[in-house]
């Protein structure tokens, strides 16, 4: 997946096990996905307390066997369940190995019981910042985690805002743009005047603290 997600799990009691969640894993190719046997552990492989549920329709392998595989255009699903073996917040992953036009890739979902959500800082760039009224400009949002710098966030969506001489407005007909690969793109036609743009993110319950980044916009006369 392009983006993948983060599971939340609710808090469950040590020896009992929570209600389990579902992954799609969809391959949209023209080719079969192969997901290979792996002589270094199973595949996927998945965070102690995690476990993979009888219902998942996608290959589960060990390390011994044969490989498996999703034909073109087609998904699979693996269902994920929590057992705990100690109290206390867990943060874990679930990793698929695959070969897609004889690359080897991995796909990597985050797995989480009782984590509180992710500190983000959002930077915002406008490109150009100094332009001349009837050109248009391009807002661009990343959000990053600052808790854990290899995550990238997902979900939830960014809402820009345009104050002009002391007035707020909020852009793109009042709609937040949803995060796709961390970043939130906008282009709009701004009015001449001294511009600062606000993006704010919403962030995700349980996974993603919301943030908010600001930057200048200068549109001269022509």
């Amino acid at each position: 997946m392009s983006d993948p997600p983060v599971l939340n799990f609710a808090k469950t009691p040590v020896g009992s096990t929570s209600p389990a969640q579902l992954v799609t894993l969809a391959n949209i190719g023209n080719a079969a996905l192969d997901i290979p046997v792996l002589s270094s552990g199973d595949n996927p492989n998945i965070t102690p307390g995690f476990t993979l549920g009888a219902s998942s329709t996608c290959p589960v392998l060990g390390t011994s066997g044969v490989d498996g595989s999703l034909g073109a255009n087609s998904t699979c699903g693996y269902e994920i369940s929590y057992t705990p073996v100690a109290s206390g917040p867990v943060r874990g992953a679930m990793v698929i190995a695959d070969y897609s036009l004889n690359a080897f890739t991995s796909q990597r979902i985050e797995l989480r019981q009782g984590v509180t959500s992710d500190a983000t800082r959002v930077s915002l760039r406008v490109t150009p910042d100094q332009i001349k009224a009837g050109l248009g400009v391009t807002l661009t949002a990343t959000v990053a985690d600052t808790s854990v710098a290899s995550i990238v966030p997902t979900g939830g969506s960014v809402t820009f805002t345009d104050t002009l001489l002391g007035n707020e407005v909020v852009l793109n007909g009042g709609q937040p743009v949803p995060l796709g690969g961390g970043k939130a793109v906008l282009q709009i036609l701004p009015k001449t005047g001294d511009h600062t743009i606000t993006a704010h993110y919403s962030g995700v319950n349980a996974a993603f603290a919301g943030s908010t980044g600001q930057a200048l916009l200068t549109v001269f006369k022509n």
